[in-house]
């Protein structure tokens, strides 16, 4: 098991994975990834371990925002139930001119 834990080990396994990746192959580096996990008691296959690598692939390039996304929602959210919140109540006003 990692002595490492937090930031510091996910840098350094996303670090030892790219090497890997480079080194031999993504498919070996996957294999391998998945293999040890395994090990530690967490059941994951080739194929998600390269979803994994993608993913912190595209977040040292800086394209990758949770935070931005998660604003961007809740102001669509709030625009959605403010729209929803002005039909119901112009609704009420045509049944009371009714």
């Amino acid at each position: 098991m990692a002595t490492r834990k937090g930031t510091a080990n996910l840098l350094k396994q996303n670090r030892a994975y790219k090497e890997l990746s480079e080194d031999y192959s993504p498919n070996v580096a996957a294999c391998l990834t998945a293999r040890n996990l395994l090990r530690n008691g967490v059941d994951v296959s080739d194929r998600d371990v390269a979803s994994w690598a993608k993913i912190n692939q595209a977040s040292c390039k800086g394209k990758l925002d949770i935070r931005s996304e998660v604003r961007r929602a809740e102001g669509n959210a709030a625009v959605a139930a403010g729209a929803t919140v002005q039909r119901a109540a112009l609704g009420k006003k045509r049944e009371h001119h009714d």
